[in-house]
């Protein structure tokens, strides 16, 4: 389903940025908590909002070449995210 693959470019990424925040010395384990809605379709839009902002945040000018291409392969899992936690909305609206 799009959900699986949204979950599994999620880790994805999420696997790519701890790479790269341990090469920055940054706290990996320094995240906010996040509430969600209990519906599923406002859980989905709520983690495509969320997704379009890790997206600007991680996509922003990287300096240091070494955690580039991390950087680079972070945003794209994201995108991947993204894109099917679109279809995921589209399956629930089209009741699939």
């Amino acid at each position: 389903s799009h959900e699986d693959v949204a979950i599994t470019e999620i880790d994805a990424a999420i696997n790519e940025i701890k790479k790269a925040a341990i090469d920055d010395g940054k706290d990996i384990h320094d995240h906010p908590k996040v509430d969600g809605p209990n519906d599923r379709p406002g859980r989905l839009h709520k983690a495509l909002e969320l997704l379009n902002k890790v997206h600007s945040d991680v996509a922003r000018e990287e300096d240091d070449p070494m955690t580039r291409g991390l950087r680079d392969r972070a945003v794209g899992h994201i995108d991947g995210a993204i894109h099917a936690t679109e279809g995921a909305i589209h399956d629930v609206k089209t009741g699939r």
